[in-house]
């Protein structure tokens, strides 16, 4: 059984890379509101839902 941990074979990221995306980006950016982050990973979430 292969498995990536980077994606799956369309090349959109996994659960973990998008977390670690958000997490990156509210330690970098400071004028980033709660709100927005929530929002992106809401909809980077529903993009990797999509078959």
């Amino acid at each position: 059984m292969n498995t990536k941990s980077s994606g799956d074979k369309a090349g959109q990221p996994d659960y973990s890379e998008i977390i670690k995306k958000a997490y990156e980006k509210g330690v970098n950016e400071q004028d980033i509101t709660l709100q927005e982050m929530i929002e992106n990973i809401k909809y980077e979430l529903k993009s990797i839902m999509i078959i």
